[in-house]
């Protein structure tokens, strides 16, 4: 796994060590298994019980869970682009995710979906939109 010296820089740090952040903390970048929305049963009840929220890019759902950190499900519809092309949705989502996963409240699940019309936008500001739109939705509290 690398581990990068700063969030947005490519430059990595040796294998197995830490990075620190602006806050101090000492945090490792990593997207495990268990951080993913993986079965039907879960995405049905994010889009039952979840807060929607949008921003220029995406569409976004979060409701709570029980588990203490955050967890990524995404829904790219084949509307918006070919199999290369939401693929590529897919890791800058997955990438932004994995990089600002400290910046985001613990506890959630997130379904993120690229609204029509994509353009791919500058991965820093794909990452402050996620993080605000996930602020957002758990500040007004549930939808439904």
């Amino acid at each position: 796994m690398w581990v990068f010296q700063d969030r947005m820089t490519r430059r990595p740090v040796t294998a197995g060590t830490d990075t620190q952040q602006n806050s101090g903390e000492v945090h490792r970048c990593g997207f495990k298994v268990h951080q993913k929305l993986r079965r039907r049963a879960q995405f049905d009840r994010v889009y039952r019980t979840g807060r929607r929220v949008s921003g220029r890019h995406l569409t976004l759902v979060a409701t709570g869970n029980d588990l203490g950190y955050c967890r990524l499900g995404m829904a790219v519809s084949r509307k918006v682009d070919r199999a290369v092309g939401r693929n590529r949705i897919r890791r800058l989502i997955r990438e932004a995710f994995r990089v600002r996963q400290f910046d985001l409240p613990a506890g959630y699940d997130v379904i993120v979906t690229p609204r029509r019309g994509w353009v791919e936008p500058p991965f820093e500001k794909l990452c402050d939109e996620l993080v605000d739109l996930v602020r957002r939705a758990v500040q007004e509290g549930p939808n439904r």
